[in-house]
């Protein structure tokens, strides 16, 4: 921080190259790519909360961005699965969760999961077994964020919440397209009411912060 730098950061959307100032929230996140965004390199945040991808990790972002930014300062990490298949596996997450086991964070991080299927069900309660001892593990409803998100008629993008046969059909781009509308807009209201797992992961998160 030095009041005479502005940090700018570049991104193409939906085909256009975009240039934003990064504010003292962003910041973190910045450092973490820049590092090569290994968990090993972060530099001590208040928790962690770990995502299945990079739909999550935008709404998540932007809900704590406007709604909680008085809360404890926490890390949102994707648990680097594909986000373009519709079968995500517990191994994304073992992958990143495994670092974070033997430090000071491994009793505290909270983990939010999508509802695993048939195929990855045996997985995920071998996981829980394993590592959800603490209340650190919440798993959605639905297969999908975006069968998550509140049952709201969007001008730009019709209904917020999608069906899983429209979520067969979103590509990656979409996804993350959808995740930035709906966290801009959601209110905290809908958020805590309509996406309670979500709100649930998160408040445990805090809870389980250093700063608490």
């Amino acid at each position: 921080n030095h009041p005479d730098q502005t940090l700018f950061k570049v991104e193409k959307t939906s085909g256009k190259t975009e240039i934003s100032k990064v504010d003292d929230s962003e910041k973190p996140y910045v450092i973490y790519d820049l590092l090569g965004g290994s968990p090993a390199d972060l530099l001590l945040p208040d928790n962690f909360i770990i995502v299945e991808g990079q739909s999550e990790f935008e709404f998540f972002t932007r809900v704590i961005k406007r709604h909680y930014s008085d809360k404890p300062l926490i890390q949102i990490i994707q648990a680097h699965g594909d986000i373009d298949q519709t079968e995500r596996t517990i191994n994304a997450i073992e992958k990143v969760y495994t670092p974070l086991n033997n430090n000071i964070y491994g009793g505290r991080l909270v983990i939010l999961m999508d509802l695993p299927s048939e195929q990855t069900k045996g997985g995920v309660e071998d996981f829980q077994k394993r590592y959800g001892k603490n209340n650190q593990i919440f798993i959605l409803n639905k297969r999908d964020i975006e069968q998550c998100y509140p049952d709201y008629l969007d001008t730009d993008c019709s209904n917020w919440r999608k069906s899983q046969e429209e979520v067969d059909k979103m590509n990656g781009k979409k996804k993350k397209q959808l995740a930035k509308r709906v966290g801009d807009r959601i209110t905290k209201e809908q958020f805590e009411t309509e996406m309670e797992a979500c709100y649930k992961a998160l408040s445990r998160c805090w809870e389980l912060s250093f700063s608490n």
